[in-house]
């Protein structure tokens, strides 16, 4: 998974990207800024593109993001809300997902933060589950038998 992409689970967002994509989410919360859904959406869709596909992982990185969400926000004439992302629950090396230790270690900051927000999803209730699979499948060897297990049963 990588937050330069739309997931798996956002393909019905295209052709419009009406909602906000997880990695868009997760580079607002890497540049410390909050941008509502009635703003993302008036944007045009060339510029939710870019948002989807400029990087954002480091800090300069995120420091370029952060500018140019606000050319985008002037020139839209809404305010970015700064926001306090630490604790990062995602940045952290514990889970609160109860996953084996083993396989939390070896997912990205961006994995950790999409299973994370899975968890939270009202709207999907299946979605953690699917996520986890996905993450099977890119990193087999973190557990015996490639299994991705929560350590208690059910999700919190």
């Amino acid at each position: 998974m990588h937050p330069d992409a739309l997931l798996f689970f956002e393909q019905d967002f295209w052709p419009e990207l009406e909602c906000m994509p997880m990695g868009v989410r997760y580079k607002l919360d890497r540049c410390a800024t909050k941008v509502s859904l009635r703003h993302w959406q008036l944007l045009d869709t060339a510029e939710r593109e870019e948002l989807v596909a400029l990087p954002g992982e480091g800090a300069e990185q995120a420091d370029f993001y952060r500018a140019r969400l606000e050319e985008l926000a002037r020139k839209y004439g809404f305010a970015l809300v700064t926001i306090d992302p630490d604790p990062a629950p995602w940045q952290a090396d514990s889970n609160r997902l109860d996953l084996e230790a083993a396989f939390w270690r070896a997912l990205s900051p961006f994995e950790r933060f999409v299973c994370l927000k899975a968890q939270a999803s009202s709207k999907q209730a299946d979605l953690l589950p699917r996520v986890l699979a996905r993450l099977k499948e890119n990193h087999p060897a973190t557990l015996p038998g490639g299994e991705v297990r929560l350590e208690t049963p059910g999700c919190r």
